[in-house]
């Protein structure tokens, strides 16, 4: 009967595993597909003109927006090319140059005028046209410019063309948007029509039938005219409105998240190109086939010695559970970490963008707040991305050179003094014997110091706060920092330099922190050839029992000369 239920597991284990990694390869194709588009509904929403400004050849406002997408968006060889023309009684044309960033007068290019011919005189949306006469790498998006309120006049007063590098939308665009949501997947890009291969990575043997196909829209859905147009600023210059249909690629630009509506996804064999992923090992079913397989040698082996598999697994499951407590946690205090910052960077923001402070001499200290919120989003970016990096193995090695060492503790003790003092706490430095100039890490330092004194201002509440720093024999400076707080149970300080742990009194009392500070202190330490302990409750430095902390961290270090 064990072997039955086992043989079963097994195959249900490895029809979901099969079910969960395609529907992952599906969400992430999708993904790669939305995020591409996005990349040209950008330009799309940047391009727009009005029909005042194409009558009065005032061009101001749409080379300023193009300009901003320019400097702003990852890939500016998308855009090759951008024309006005303008329609009768004088048909007039204004080719865009990316040299000057300006318009200027211009014959129009006969390619472009050949395939201008076939836009029809009646009103429509702005659409990806059939580009009749134009090299075949090349796209054409015409946006017709029509009078507002003139509903009885259906021609577009003007027509802007823009040509877009299709050897950059699928041999740069999407191939990017590949590497970031599907990783290392193989994957080809091709016309379903011709069976014309457009973009592909190294297929492995074996991998001929794609797992996934997802239609890559031809843009002809990608942009619909939304917003109103641009008024003008305070200073009479153009100025840039936030069309809905540029907020998602804006705010993925500033780093942050928010909703976003994509056109329905299109029948691949109605698509202009198609991009199909492969699994790596081969094929999914055959992947899955192979690893069923393993996994019933391994069942039979569990049945065989059946107690002391149970315990193995009694033991793998609870670090598991252990690891997924941790990661959850993590997760909730990161997002916590990281709203507030970004709560007051939107509030003081929104508040100069409306005007509501209009007084001078504020401006400084909303750059200031600014300044402060977005230095602390850095410091946790840098944080995980330290963590993630000596986890993968691909962490650097120390950068050692020479450190003024007594500057370098003034300098860091300012701002960790100013933030203890606003959570109520003291803090001390006490400074022996220490060598004018020494050769080591500077940021490894740094890191282990402001952590290590970070730590004890938000975990040990207000309180005396001590940081000794000192040489020890042997080419060795010893790092100290003690705290009059409540101090870490016993049952927790065999885990204090695990990732993501935090105390109880940490997550029950809401204290901010990832957990990651005082791991990323031990690695550093290690990285460099020292180590760091805890001793709670501990001697202070007059001999006297605390029931805080005490961190003690030893690094090697070599005295720099003078010269």
């Amino acid at each position: 009967m064990l072997g039955m239920l086992q043989v079963r597991w097994v195959r249900e284990a490895s029809i979901a595993e099969e079910s969960r990694i395609r529907a992952s390869l599906q969400r992430g194709a999708s993904q790669v597909r939305a995020e591409s588009e996005e990349e040209i509904r950008a330009l799309l929403s940047l391009a727009r003109l009005s029909a005042g400004d194409a009558a009065a050849r005032r061009w101001d406002g749409i080379e300023d927006n193009l300009r901003f997408w320019l400097d702003y968006s990852r890939f500016p060889r998308l855009l090759r090319g951008l024309y006005i023309v303008r329609r009768p009684p004088a048909a007039e044309a204004f080719a865009y140059s990316r040299d000057s960033r300006s318009f200027s007068s211009s014959k129009l290019p006969a390619d472009v005028q050949s395939a201008l011919q076939t836009v029809p005189a009646e009103r429509g949306e702005p659409r990806a046209w059939p580009s009749v006469g134009l090299p075949d790498d090349t796209r054409l998006i015409v946006i017709p410019v029509y009078t507002e309120g003139d509903e009885r006049t259906p021609a577009p007063s003007a027509i802007v063309a823009i040509l877009l590098d299709a050897e950059v939308i699928y041999g740069t665009v999407v191939p990017f948007y590949m590497r970031q949501n599907l990783e290392s997947y193989p994957y080809r890009i091709v016309e379903p029509a011709s069976g014309l291969v457009l973009a592909e990575s190294e297929i492995p043997p074996g991998g001929g039938t794609p797992e996934v196909a997802v239609a890559l829209s031809d843009f002809s859905a990608t942009f619909r005219s939304r917003g109103e147009p641009a008024p003008p600023r305070d200073d009479g210059g153009p100025k840039l409105l936030v069309d809905p249909l540029l907020e998602p690629w804006l705010q993925r630009a500033q780093g942050s998240s928010g909703p976003a509506s994509f056109p329905p996804e299109r029948s691949p064999d109605e698509a202009e190109a198609v991009l199909q992923v492969f699994y790596h090992g081969g094929t999914i079913a055959g992947a899955m086939r192979r690893q069923s397989a393993f996994n019933m040698g391994i069942s039979l082996g569990i049945i065989a010695a059946f107690l002391g598999s149970l315990m193995a697994l009694s033991r793998l499951y609870g670090r598991i559970v252990r690891l997924r407590t941790s990661e959850q946690e993590f997760v909730a205090s990161i997002g916590h970490e990281l709203r507030t910052p970004i709560s007051v960077i939107q509030a003081a923001s929104e508040n100069l963008t409306r005007g509501v402070v209009s007084d001078p001499a504020r401006l400084p200290r909303y750059a200031e707040v600014i300044h402060g919120q977005i230095k602390r989003l850095s410091g946790m970016v840098e944080s995980i991305l330290l963590y993630s990096g000596l986890e993968s193995g691909a962490g650097r090695k120390p950068a050692v050179t020479d450190i003024d060492l007594p500057a370098f503790i003034s300098e860091i003790l300012r701002p960790l003094e100013e933030l203890a003092g606003s959570q109520g706490s003291s803090l001390h430095a006490v400074m022996e014997s220490l060598p004018a100039r020494i050769r080591s890490d500077v940021t490894a330092l740094r890191l282990i110091v402001e952590n290590l004194v970070v730590n004890a201002i938000r975990h040990a509440g207000p309180c005396a706060i001590t940081l000794a720093i000192g040489r020890r024999p042997f080419g060795e400076l010893r790092i100290t920092v003690e705290d009059s707080g409540p101090g870490i149970p016993a049952r927790e300080q065999g885990r204090v330099f695990e990732p993501f742990f935090r105390g109880e009194k940490s997550v029950d009392g809401q204290r901010p922190g990832s957990g990651l500070g005082l791991h990323l202190v031990r690695r550093v330490a290690t990285l460099l050839g020292g180590n760091v302990a805890l001793e709670s409750p501990y001697a202070n430095l007059a001999g006297i029992r605390q029931n805080g902390c005490r961190f003690i961290a030893i690094l090697p270090i070599e005295e720099a000369g003078d010269g």
